[in-house]
């Protein structure tokens, strides 16, 4: 149901939100990218940075130093 309404899986949903949220987190504070990682739901850092990457290009420090 949830795929029929929003045309992604709740899966794609979820990993979509807390990227977006680290992203602004990225620009907006200065806090360490690990704590970014706990506070969007992951605690594994080396896999938030290769999803941050799928999703942006980039890792999440050298999104941060290029912003």
């Amino acid at each position: 149901m949830f795929t029929k309404q929003k045309g992604i899986s709740i899966n794609k949903y979820i990993t979509l939100f807390r990227m977006e949220k680290a992203r602004e987190l990225l620009l907006t504070t200065n806090r360490k990218i690990a704590d970014i990682a706990r506070d969007v739901g992951y605690h594994n850092l080396p896999y938030f940075g290769s999803l941050f990457k799928n999703y942006y290009g980039k890792t999440p420090s050298r999104f941060r130093k290029e912003a």
